[in-house]
């Protein structure tokens, strides 16, 4: 296939949004109650995404706390209602991402969301952002839903879209991302600047951007090969 993908199907922290001080504000809440220091913004962008959970076990295996179920469990209830409560108040869509979407989508391009962020803070924050408008399909964390890399919400996306696999793309900044869009057969593009710790071009995608006014081009350029 040559030309352009049918669908795009977007990560969204450290990828469509810079959200990593508002969630360090709900942790920080979180560990106060535990009477626990804060963890700085910058260490939490390490940890985000695997969604909250993986987020609260990372921060107690760090600090060679008790890391029992119940207790990661009842710390995550707290955390996601910390969170709930300001999702947004720090939050910023990152730059040239509204002219993407706007672009894509008056190519009549699908759009959807891959994210291991609990469901209903993503619905929130899309909608206090006003980036709903722009989303067919939206897929988010729940309860015996499996994660990233686990190309299961990738593929109810792309359905809901009416897309295959390999005529869409992933976009998004992480291991996670890439992983899930090689199990799905879903070509995959990196963001330069997301939540990754390391080397993002080590990570293999079909193409890594450095800036949103990059992203057009680049997603033509992985339908251009003759394997596509």
């Amino acid at each position: 296939m040559t030309g352009f993908p049918r669908a795009v199907v977007f990560d969204l922290d450290g990828t469509l949004v810079d959200s990593a001080a508002d969630i360090a504000s709900a942790l920080a809440r979180t560990l106060a109650e535990e009477g626990l220091p804060a963890v700085a913004v910058e260490t939490v962008k390490t940890m985000i995404g695997g969604g909250s959970r993986r987020l609260i076990e990372q921060v107690l295996a760090a600090r060679g706390l008790d890391d029992e179920p119940a207790r990661i469990d009842r710390l995550t209830r707290i955390f996601e209602q910390h969170y709930l409560a300001n999702p947004c108040r720090d939050t910023r869509i990152y730059p040239g991402v509204m002219d993407l979407l706007d672009a894509l989508a008056a190519r009549g391009t699908g759009l959807g969301i891959c994210t291991n962020k609990p469901a209903g803070i993503t619905d929130r924050l899309l909608a206090v952002l006003g980036l709903d408008r722009y989303f067919g399909a939206v897929a988010a964390g729940a309860d015996g839903v499996p994660k990233k890399p686990d190309p299961a919400m990738l593929t109810a996306v792309l359905s809901r879209l009416g897309a295959r696999p390999a005529e869409s793309v992933m976009l998004g900044d992480s291991a996670a991302d890439v992983g899930c869009a090689r199990a799905a057969g879903c070509p995959v593009v990196l963001v330069s600047f997301g939540y990754t710790n390391g080397n993002v071009i080590a990570l293999g995608a079909d193409a890594v951007v450095d800036d949103y006014a990059e992203a057009l081009s680049a997603l033509a350029r992985v339908f251009a090969t003759p394997s596509r």
